[in-house]
């Protein structure tokens, strides 16, 4: 998680869980995705955060390797024992993508995110800081 403003930093207690969605279309080198997954808080109970974002990206085609960049653009909330206290947010992200295909339909990816989102504390100014860094490995099959 990023440092918020006064210094404080949430800590997660484990790695995300969730999901991510992804189509391509190769003959324009563009794809769309949807992620969705949550984050446990260390010390904090059973409170979570959620973010779900829709991405758009552009496949740069090298041979061997596929480079992706693009962004993303959605919502975060907090979950479980402090859910009441606080207002949805927005979230979106910088993402880069680099792919190594094992096959002609199986590929291995490493996914780096950054991420900006602000949680607003009810009936107060005051931001909780959501965003951070995401990197992360992953395998995908095409059909």
């Amino acid at each position: 998680f990023n440092t918020a403003d006064d210094g404080s930093a949430l800590e997660s207690d484990n790695s995300p869980s969730g999901f991510l969605l992804s189509g391509h279309m190769t003959e324009y080198n563009l794809g769309a995705a949807l992620e969705n997954y949550e984050i446990s808080l260390k010390n904090r109970g059973n409170t979570k955060i959620s973010r779900t974002i829709i991405d758009l990206y552009y496949v740069i085609p090298i041979i061997v390797v596929q480079v992706s960049v693009g962004g993303g653009y959605g919502f975060s909330e907090v979950k479980g024992t402090y859910a009441g206290n606080f207002d949805q947010g927005t979230a979106f992200q910088y993402l880069l993508r680099l792919g190594y295909m094992l096959t002609d339909s199986i590929e291995i990816h490493w996914n780096y995110r950054q991420i900006q989102s602000r949680i607003k504390l009810k009936n107060s100014d005051n931001l909780l800081e959501t965003g951070g860094t995401m990197i992360s490995l992953g395998a995908s099959i095409g059909f």
